[in-house]
């Protein structure tokens, strides 16, 4: 089973992804791990083995500590970890910014969901 740490302040998405993924969930394929805040998503990820949850999916635009921030930290603590940035703005600033700090890929809003399921899946 591959868990994923999905991190975005619009919890309107958690649903929303549980219903793209049904089938991959009831078949235990794969399991979302959800936070509505990158500080709650980087306490979780710092106290959890990092073999506990195979990708962090997470917004750029978000209060506090923004989805670049988390990016940075997530890198900082392991350059291996696969992080995956999404947004609804297309900001270029932030895409190559997000590819300097090591993200290893950019999604956009509204997300293309059998896209993501080859990605997460393959």
């Amino acid at each position: 089973m591959r868990s994923i740490v999905l991190v975005d302040d619009e919890t309107d998405m958690f649903p929303l992804f549980n219903i793209k993924f049904k089938k991959e969930i009831k078949k235990n394929e794969i399991k979302f791990i959800f936070f509505s805040s990158a500080q709650d998503a980087l306490t979780f990820i710092k106290g959890t083995p990092p073999d506990k949850f195979q990708y962090i999916i997470s917004d750029i635009n978000m209060p506090n500590m923004d989805g670049l921030e988390l990016l940075r930290e997530i890198k900082d603590r392991d350059q291996h970890q696969k992080v995956y940035m999404i947004s609804g703005q297309q900001s270029l600033d932030a895409k190559k910014e997000a590819k300097e700090l090591g993200a290893d890929g950019f999604l956009k809003k509204p997300i293309n969901f059998q896209e993501l399921k080859d990605l997460l899946l393959s």
